[in-house]
């Protein structure tokens, strides 16, 4: 822009200095599409968690599904983050959700498998619960809900509903372990079973309900003892082998009776799952999103206007193992509105979570943030209806990893497309603060020392979904501010 100079630079003179407006052009909107996709009249509104600026034109970008929900300008609070490894999908995450715990709105995290969220979430004062090989849940009483809300005198409607999920989760935990989903009749068995055992009951004491209620049990299928016996005896087995292998004990123990403490953010450390247990990976993880959410409906139901965030990260882990069980698991991740709840799910593509011939659990999803993935996976994407043009994934397809930068950082690395609703995609580089790099690099185990530096000796490395501090113009570390911003 050119400078012009008015008056005389000198005192009283009336010196000048006047800075022209940028030139405006006037286009049809097809038109202007096809030149600059990404620009829009005024910019995104600055509500929201700051999580960093538009590659092109620097401006800061401000969102989280909360806030855009809250506002009117999302139609569901809910978040769907995808991108190839390594190219900051945690980072993000866990931006938005330090942002959201200056909003009052905790988060929780049903499966940490690695461990990474537990620094974060105790800086921000929360907690965390462990779950490992030998315990840590109760697959018969994910989160001792439906004990604690026994004694607490909570309405039937109430009591009822938590064994829904519970009966849910079981049916679910048994078909991970056996590989194909219950028969109808086997449901309707084995919720009659588990609901034969007292409260405080583990998956060790079910095996032993088909044979000592075996009356019972034909009586909920209103058929013959000896037909019973016979249709009931594949599922007798497949929860005799649960309640003996790895997942009965990592699932088989009963906790303090104390309820998790989701007034402020949680993590529930699972790492101490080897990742190649795939088996009982996903078990846990599908207990252990019971647990939350079956804990956010009991809170619900003694406190109002309390909002939280679950965050489902690398639900690929349940999802890309067993295909067959998409639907199940989606219907758990359904939530409604009135629950208060913020979902936000993780994972590296659109096929982790496709059922074969069927439906995908991410369609359901108001916005997406897409980092690069491969070219397969964008192909997939396109297909997918979420309304994304052919500039939209031209820009994904720049994102994809591998090369580098100017500045040697791995290109993609913390770039995302937000796409909200159906409306234009806005370009994103994650830029983390100095206090945030440490808490939000995955990669801080290759760092020197261990983690307690970022890059080389001079402190100027790249790392996982961060801005690098002094590589390239567009990687510019936004440095705290003294004074406090609420979002």
């Amino acid at each position: 822009m050119a400078k012009h100079e008015r008056g005389h630079s000198k005192r009283y003179g009336g010196h000048a200095g006047v800075v022209e407006p940028a030139r405006e052009l006037v286009t049809d909107v097809g038109t202007a599409a096809r030149i600059w996709p990404f620009a829009v009249a005024a910019s995104q509104p600055a509500q929201g968690v700051p999580l960093g600026v538009d590659p092109s034109s620097q401006q800061l970008v401000c969102y989280d599904p909360f806030s855009w929900f809250q506002s009117g300008r999302q139609r569901a609070a809910q978040l769907a983050i995808l991108a190839a490894n390594g190219l900051g999908k945690s980072a993000l995450a866990k931006k938005v959700m330090t942002g959201l715990a200056s909003a009052n709105v905790p988060a929780i995290i049903p499966a940490d498998f690695k461990g990474e969220y537990v620094p974060l979430v105790s800086k921000l004062g929360g907690t965390t619960q462990r779950v490992g090989r030998n315990g840590g849940l109760n697959l018969l009483d994910p989160g001792e809900t439906i004990h604690l809300a026994s004694a607490a005198g909570a309405p039937t409607d109430v009591v009822d509903e938590l064994k829904n999920r519970r009966d849910h989760c079981v049916g679910t935990v048994i078909a991970i372990n056996r590989g194909y989903p219950l028969q109808d009749w086997e449901s309707l068995l084995l919720t009659k079973a588990v609901n034969l055992l007292p409260t405080g009951s583990t998956v060790h004491d079910l095996p032993g309900v088909f044979s000592s209620h075996a009356e019972e049990l034909a009586g909920a299928l209103r058929i013959g003892l000896d037909r019973t016996k016979e249709l009931a005896e594949p599922l007798a087995l497949s929860v005799a082998a649960l309640a003996s292998g790895p997942i009965g004990r990592a699932l088989g123990t009963t906790g303090a009776h104390q309820a998790w403490p989701i007034n402020k953010p949680l993590a529930v450390d699972t790492s101490g799952i080897p990742q190649a247990e795939r088996q009982l990976t996903a078990a846990v993880m599908v207990t252990s999103w019971t647990a939350a959410l079956s804990a956010i409906h009991l809170r619900n139901h003694s406190e109002s206007g309390n909002v939280h965030a679950v965050f489902f990260d690398e639900i690929w882990r349940a999802t890309r193992q067993f295909p067959d069980l998409n639907d199940e698991i989606g219907a758990m991740l359904r939530m409604d509105r009135h629950e208060g709840i913020v979902s936000v799910i993780t994972t590296h593509s659109w096929t982790d979570t496709q059922q074969p011939g069927g439906s995908n659990i991410l369609a359901r999803c108001a916005a997406f943030a897409l980092g690069g993935m491969q070219p397969e996976e964008i192909n997939t994407i396109a297909q997918a209806g979420i309304g994304l043009t052919s500039a939209e994934l031209s820009q994904i397809r720049r994102s994809v990893a591998g090369g580098t930068d100017a500045a040697g950082a791995v290109g993609g690395v913390g770039r995302f497309l937000l796409k909200i609703n159906d409306g234009p995609g806005q370009a994103l580089q994650t830029i983390l603060t100095d206090a945030e790099l440490d808490l939000l690099d995955t990669n801080l185990r290759w760092r020197p020392g261990g983690g307690n530096g970022i890059g080389g000796p001079d402190g100027n490395g790249s790392s996982n979904g961060v801005a690098r501090n002094g590589g390239s113009a567009d990687a510019v570390v936004i440095r705290p501010s003294a004074e406090r911003v609420d979002l």
